[in-house]
């Protein structure tokens, strides 16, 4: 059984509460969805004198070396892109590419086990030169992000993460002034960042606070220390709703040549074209889909740049992967994850974020002989595709792979903190992923004064199982503190998984 506590909310509230955020992984369409194509080849329209700056910009790669069962994406075929570009451009053009946040994190096996060590290196020799700080990166210490930011061998930009001590001074820069060697055109790339969830992350122990992006508070910081009248393109990375207040409160205040607003963070693939004086632009997650933005000089005013070209580009079939990046792929995989590839059983149907979530409940209570299994929404993050599933396939659906505890709990106690739960107010930004994915009991009116929790087997005492995560948030989730009553089973989520798989016959 599944708590949907959103659902809830809305119900006893009659209104409509704002998108959840999880870091980067909103899915609320504000948008319709507009077309990409397979790359054709044409470069006709970089041979030309006229000087022109062209910007390549994929988000939220989450490290996936690798195409996907479908053929999409993968570093190798970015790099050929990008290589592509730069060897038919004229002599009065400057390629320029960038990354949105959330390079890091929930990403092929070989980049998880080394905490994004290993992969962050292939940054730079795709091609890359700018990258955005997103909330996957700020949920590591201060010392881990730079030091990752020195992997890469690219520049990255940050304006609203300052150092946690009393000065709160600046880390990155804010903003990256840059002029094109060919064109000798001007363009200023501005970045924030939506923080992590309060409570990932601890600033006494990452060493840094990221100020939330509140839109008129970071602009108005920005606005200070750029130039007016300046080219600007934004890279900011949070929702699709605040990258629109963005748009016009920037064009109310005119004060920039605001020229796009490259976003990331939705893991969605949109493009608003009318959301003010100028357009908002996402690609999508994980380099399946680059976004190409085409500048040359304002031809009505004669000042400032303007977007004379966009498109979007699969990275599909028709790119032929760059050998050297694709090498060093398969040496990582070697080096770092032989495992990855290990096959964990077959899925015979698309399973939703909502049937996984039950499926790992059950596991749980299954693998532990636990009365009750629960599972939290905020560790599901994608579907399981149909067909075989192997460990790097299972950590994309499920990359928070924490140990499995439980604990003791007196029945009429377990009752009082599901209903309570089921009673209280959400928080939209605190409380994403809280709903519950339950296997053993089912709860009887849900969030009314008469609720009450039906076991499957009653009884007075309940072994409950459930991951880690979850334990240490019970008191806002809960309404009760767990951590100091829990024990750890000795297995992790993926592995309660897999040992349950096994005994189903391989199948999901």
């Amino acid at each position: 059984m599944r708590i949907n506590w959103t659902r809830y909310f809305l119900i006893l509230t009659a209104t409509l509460v704002g998108q959840l955020i999880a870091g980067c992984a909103s899915k609320q369409a504000l948008a319709p969805t507009v077309e990409s194509k397979s790359f054709d080849g044409d470069f006709s329209f970089l041979s030309s004198s006229t000087p022109r700056v062209v910007i390549l910009f994929m988000s939220d790669l989450h490290g996936r070396l690798q195409p996907d069962g479908a053929g999409r994406g993968g570093y190798a075929r970015i790099a050929q892109l990008v290589s592509a570009h730069r060897k038919n451009a004229g002599p009065k053009t400057d390629i320029w590419v960038i990354v949105g946040g959330d390079v890091a994190g929930k990403g092929a096996v070989p980049c998880v086990v080394t905490h994004d060590k290993a992969c962050f290196p292939l940054l730079g020799k795709m091609g890359i030169n700018l990258g955005v700080l997103g909330n996957g990166e700020l949920k590591r210490s201060l010392n881990d992000v730079e030091n990752l930011i020195t992997l890469s061998g690219i520049t990255w930009i940050n304006s609203n993460v300052v150092s946690a001590n009393s000065r709160k001074q600046q880390i990155w820069k804010s903003f990256l002034p840059w002029t094109g060697e060919k064109s000798g055109l001007s363009i200023n790339f501005a970045s924030w960042t939506l923080p992590p969830t309060p409570g990932e992350v601890d600033p006494k122990k990452t060493g840094y606070l990221a100020r939330m992006p509140v839109v008129e508070n970071e602009i108005g910081l920005l606005s200070a220390q750029i130039p007016a009248g300046s080219n600007i393109v934004w890279l900011p990375h949070q929702t699709w709703t605040a990258d629109q207040e963005t748009v016009k409160s920037l064009c109310a205040q005119n004060k920039f040549k605001n020229l796009a607003l490259l976003k990331s963070n939705d893991h969605v693939h949109k493009r608003i074209d009318d959301s003010g004086c100028f357009g908002i632009f996402e690609p999508g997650p994980f380099g399946q889909v680059v976004s190409r933005l085409v500048f040359e000089k304002d031809s009505s005013t004669g000042e400032g740049l303007q977007l004379k070209k966009h498109d979007f580009i699969d990275i599909d079939e028709k790119i032929s992967p760059d050998i050297e990046i694709e090498n060093e792929i398969a040496l990582l995989y070697k080096n770092h994850a032989p495992q990855a590839q290990t096959l964990v059983g077959q899925s015979q149907e698309i399973l939703p974020v909502q049937k996984l979530g039950d499926r790992v409940a059950v596991a749980l209570r299954e693998i532990t002989r636990s009365d009750v299994g629960v599972y939290n929404r905020g560790g599901v993050k994608e579907d399981l595709p149909q067909g075989p599933v192997t460990q790097e396939r299972l950590s994309f659906s499920l990359p928070y792979n924490d140990d499995v505890v439980g604990l003791d709990w007196k029945f009429s106690d377990f009752e009082r903190a599901l209903c309570q739960a089921s009673r209280r107010s959400i928080d939209n930004f605190l409380d994403f992923g809280s709903e519950l994915f339950i296997a053993g009991a089912r709860i009887e009116g849900f969030g009314t004064p008469n609720c009450k929790v039906i076991l499957d087997k009653p009884r007075s005492q309940v072994k409950v199982a459930m991951p880690e995560y979850l334990s240490k948030r019970s008191e806002r989730w809960l309404g009760t503190e767990l951590r100091g009553r829990v024990f750890k089973f000795g297995v992790d989520i993926h592995r309660a998984l897999s040992l349950s798989v096994q005994r189903k016959g391989g199948v999901f």
